[in-house]
């Protein structure tokens, strides 16, 4: 019994120095929402429309200002992160760093005043 009572204090005391520190970020502006790329890279975008991405390190590697927040944002893959606006009915195709957008309209003939657009490959499905 004394054997199992040693063997379990190494076991946990190992396991308690296994672990790291969790990256950890302050922000000044309130968060309205952030999401996760496959790399594992940690996007945030602030209700004043600011983007902040952050590597699993907590280190910033990119940012960007958008006129306002994004209706939906999908960083993807990591390779092209996509942005929709409901209010303007603009979709933009952004950089991994955040640094060029690619914007452009929703094609009217797609839909009328459409609700919810994702990407989906070189598509979008509305």
């Amino acid at each position: 019994m004394r054997a199992v009572v040693i063997l379990f204090c190494f076991f946990v005391t190992g396991v308690c120095v296994a672990q790291k520190k969790v990256a950890s970020v302050d922000v000044a502006t309130a968060i309205a929402y952030a999401c996760v790329d496959r790399p594992g890279d940690l996007y945030v975008i602030m209700t004043n429309g600011e983007a902040l991405k952050f590597d699993k390190n907590g280190k910033q590697i990119g940012k960007k200002k958008f006129n306002t927040v994004p209706t939906i944002f999908d960083p993807k893959d990591g390779t092209r992160a996509f942005a929709y606006f409901r209010d303007t009915q603009m979709v933009e195709s952004i950089t991994p760093d955040l640094s060029y957008t690619d914007a452009s309209p929703l094609h009217p003939e797609f839909a009328v005043s459409a609700w919810l657009v994702c990407p989906s490959k070189n598509e979008f499905w509305i």
